[in-house]
């Protein structure tokens, strides 16, 4: 009775270790029999949507990738190699869409990128490395669309840049900063256009140019200034046109001139500041 019981469980493995290999297709050696309809996202094999396991090889038979497959759609966790055995990347699927965290090595094995998906979108914070694990940027995603603070960085760990997002414009402030730390733009957005005082440094970390934006253009009292912190012109404008007294200076200070706009072209003369263009009588 005992013998007879070890054959059944003998016969009930080997059943199970065959149904297992039957539900395995390798994308190279069974490719005449697979078929993949780009438009719908099924994998078929033999003529129906795949459901099991997939895999692909090398051509020195190395894994190259594994994944499960059901009713013809990516299901479950995936693994892509590199050619020498070590993670590529990796991550899970639901009903043929990214769902979950994926990651991605490069071929130190060191992190590259990192966050997750829903749904086939981009949601919660992304990280992305330099090849040496030094982080590069970071940031929050919803929906697809960045949505939050986002943080890039120099190889050397300085901060480069502080961008605020909400659903995918800027809005908020922005800080550009110079490899050695120091600032050198300061701006602000809303619903993606320029909105707020914006400000540029000099390299010494001086002012250069301070004024405000108002619906995507420069609006209000405008200062430039030259690298030794003296005032080199100052004026206002509308509509993102020079307009009214602006005040021109040497940079020692004293007073060059001063010359009057309306709405880009100086009062005086015929020529539009910045425009080859000339203002017809």
């Amino acid at each position: 009775m005992k013998k007879l019981t070890k054959q059944i469980l003998f016969l009930i493995l080997i059943s199970i270790v065959m149904i297992s290999c039957s539900n395995t297709i390798d994308l190279d050696k069974d490719k005449k029999d697979i078929r993949y309809d780009f438009t719908t996202g099924i994998l078929r094999y033999k003529g129906k949507p795949f459901t099991g396991e997939v895999v692909s090889h090398y051509p020195n038979g190395q894994l190259q990738s594994k994944g499960s497959s059901k009713e013809g759609k990516r299901d479950g966790n995936f693994e892509n190699y590199f050619e020498n055995g070590k993670i590529n990347s990796k991550g899970s699927y639901k009903g043929g869409e990214r769902d979950g965290v994926f990651e991605e090595y490069f071929k130190n094995s060191k992190l590259k990128s990192k966050g997750s998906y829903k749904s086939g979108k981009t949601n919660g914070v992304w990280e992305f490395h330099f090849e040496n694990g030094q982080l590069e940027s970071k940031g929050p995603y919803l929906g697809g669309k960045k949505d939050g603070v986002f943080e890039e960085y120099f190889g050397n760990g300085k901060l480069k840049s502080k961008i605020s997002y909400k659903s995918g414009e800027q809005d908020g402030v922005v800080e550009l900063y110079l490899e050695n730390g120091q600032l050198q733009f300061k701006r602000s957005y809303k619903d993606g256009k320029q909105e707020g005082v914006w400000e540029e440094y000099f390299g010494n970390g001086k002012l250069k140019s301070k004024g405000p934006f108002k619906g995507g253009r420069e609006y209000g009292v405008w200062e430039f200034y030259f690298e030794n912190g003296q005032l080199e012109s100052k004026g206002s404008y509308k509509d993102g046109e020079q307009d009214g007294v602006w005040e021109f200076y040497f940079e020692d200070g004293k007073l060059s001139k001063k010359e009057t706009y309306i709405d880009g072209y100086r009062d005086e003369g015929l020529e539009q500041v910045g425009s080859p263009f000339k203002k017809q009588n």
